[in-house]
């Protein structure tokens, strides 16, 4: 299996490192809610979705470094998951880029500030995370 749950080992536009292995995932969204859910140190290497500038957050027991600059596009979804979720759920290095973003994309979704998609990725991945802690006997 070369992927689970947003996380593979393959290709994916966002870098994740979590305590020294790499991984890939295929939304931004998945970058952030990941180590929110399983409260861990990781590290997000990413490009803005407008202008491809790289974006580097630093993420420690959880919770994204407080640069109040990079904000999370979190998409509408559709029929698509991959086309209509994880392609247009970027990270944008800028509150400009956040609102240039919106208009591409035609106001589908809404843009979050990475302390509060952190909050919002733990909430969606928890039943994951907490079955990930029970396989590996690290419950909290």
């Amino acid at each position: 299996m070369l992927g689970a749950a947003g996380m593979t080992l393959a290709d994916g536009p966002h870098g994740l490192e979590i305590d020294g292995h790499a991984f890939r995932t295929w939304c931004a969204f998945d970058a952030v809610g990941i180590p929110a859910a399983l409260a861990v140190d990781a590290r997000i290497e990413t490009a803005c979705g407008v202008c491809g500038q790289p974006i580097s957050v630093d993420v420690r027991a959880g919770r994204p470094s407080p640069d109040p600059s990079p904000r999370l596009w979190l998409a509408a979804g559709g029929a698509d998951m991959r086309a209509d979720f994880c392609t247009p759920s970027v990270l944008l290095c800028s509150e400009a880029h956040a609102q240039a973003w919106a208009e591409r994309q035609a106001g589908r979704g809404k843009a979050l500030s990475l302390t509060q998609a952190a909050e919002e990725g733990a909430r969606n991945w928890a039943s994951v995370a907490a079955t990930a802690m029970r396989l590996v006997g690290t419950e909290r």
